[in-house]
């Protein structure tokens, strides 16, 4: 028996009806499509590299053997900048 406060109280109804529903599906986070719309969102600082510092930092990594702090000296950011760039981090 369910109490009405419960914090399970109809939600397997809820998902049932958001399941069978498929306009539901693409608005609700539940939905098969929630992945997609949050890959979508782009959240929090923008990077320190992007444009033609990210490239000039890719070019320096690839064709001289650099350090990272010797790269990010001379592109004018932080080492863990480039790092996370360079690396995918």
């Amino acid at each position: 028996m369910a109490i009405i406060g419960s914090p399970s109280f109809g939600a397997s109804k809820f998902r049932t009806s958001i399941e069978k529903n498929p306009l539901a599906q693409a608005i609700s986070p539940i939905g098969a499509g929630a992945k997609e719309a949050q890959a979508l969102q782009k959240r929090g600082r923008p990077s320190a590299l992007s444009g033609e510092k990210l490239e000039l930092a890719r070019e320096l990594y690839f064709s001289e053997p650099l350090s990272f702090r010797e790269i990010a000296d001379a592109v004018g950011v932080s080492h863990m900048s480039v790092y996370r760039a360079l690396t995918g981090r």
